[in-house]
């Protein structure tokens, strides 16, 4: 769909950034079959996607929610957006059993030590956040190459930026008939 003005976010408006294939980097978590996978994750959003995720590239993995989570999952399936199966976390079974994938706030899995039983991952576009045993790079965020497909596909002559730094991208359309208004530089 075509506009005169887009509002975009430009949380990765820089040249260079570019974000893995999300379900090539969801599919890692199946070549860990002998212990159980802890994700840190935000409550809202994303915690949701990855359970949707996991559920159709990680079948044989069984999905733990934190308490703090569950509600914004049921808020999600009772909107009519289905996530596919998860239950909540059982400290018993994740113990007990393996290929598990427990999905938690950022606060409680800040609060979770390492421990030889199980890997930690934060899901995150941000490198900065790419803590514990292994990398997740699972962003909800636009990158460089996504903002521009956008702004081709859009063709607007003005773009205001918001939740970000949208130098990059005022720079790269200075000479192209579009003007770029940065609502808010982070």
């Amino acid at each position: 769909t075509q506009a005169d003005v887009l509002i975009t976010e430009t949380t990765f408006a820089q040249p260079g950034i570019s974000h893995p294939d999300t379900a090539e980097e969801i599919k890692k978590l199946n070549s860990i079959h002998d212990i159980n996978i802890i994700i840190g994750c935000y409550a809202l959003g994303k915690a949701q996607r990855l359970t949707w995720l996991i559920n159709k590239y990680c079948i044989n993995k069984t999905i733990m929610i934190h308490k703090d989570l569950s509600r914004f999952h049921s808020y999600y399936e009772e909107a009519g957006i289905p996530l596919g199966k998860w239950e909540y976390y059982d400290k018993r079974k994740f113990r007990k059993e393996k290929n598990i994938i427990y999905l938690l706030t950022p606060t409680a899995y800040r609060s979770i030590y390492p421990d030889i039983n199980y890997i930690k991952t934060f899901a995150s576009g941000w490198e900065k956040l790419q803590e514990g045993d292994m990398k997740l790079f699972i962003s909800d965020h636009a990158d460089w190459n996504e903002l521009l497909t956008l702004v081709e596909k859009v063709k607007p002559k003005e773009i205001f930026t918001l939740h970000g730094d949208g130098t990059h991208l005022a720079n790269y359309f200075s000479d192209k008939n579009i003007l770029v208004h940065m609502l808010h530089n982070s």
